[in-house]
């Protein structure tokens, strides 16, 4: 049940989230014009895909390290609740 929760929390909850956050919103124009900046750029297509290597190797990191710590501290809320209704 916890990892089910985990999953609907980590997905659909968070899309939702991220759509009403503005810094998270602002920060996602930034990462558009980033893009379109390297497109004006005139790269050739060795270069246009090691562009992408590299920030599919950077975005695929950096998911793994916020999923990771939300799971962490999912499960640390979880052991917190269960341990102060203990008794």
């Amino acid at each position: 049940m916890i990892n089910t929760l985990f999953e609907t929390r980590s997905t659909h909850a968070l899309e939702e989230s991220l759509k009403k956050d503005q810094l998270y919103q602002r920060k996602e124009k930034k990462v558009e014009e980033a893009l379109r900046k390297i497109d004006r750029m005139g790269l050739d297509q060795e270069q246009l895909n090691a562009v992408d290597d590299a920030l599919s190797i950077c975005n695929y990191h950096d998911s793994q390290y916020g999923r990771i710590a939300y799971s962490l501290g999912f499960k640390d809320a979880v052991h917190l609740i269960m341990e102060l209704f203990a008794d």
